[in-house]
């Protein structure tokens, strides 16, 4: 087998474990999207989240971190 061949054979295999390791992943975050869609109404979605605990609220005065 020619050097040329070899390499383009180990390019081939290099592609398909890329795809192999890449392929589970896309399955899992097609399934979490789907279990995650947009609500149709945008509007009740940010007045449902709106009713939470405030920001200011979690926020330590006397820390230098960021949030």
């Amino acid at each position: 087998m020619s050097d040329a061949a070899k390499k383009n054979l180990e390019n081939m295999g290099r592609e398909l474990l890329k795809q192999s390791q890449h392929t589970p992943l896309e399955a899992r975050m097609k399934a979490f999207l789907a279990d995650h869609q947009a609500p149709d109404d945008l509007k009740k979605a940010r007045e449902q989240i709106a009713k939470g605990t405030p920001i200011s609220d979690l926020v330590s005065e006397d820390r230098d971190e960021r949030l």
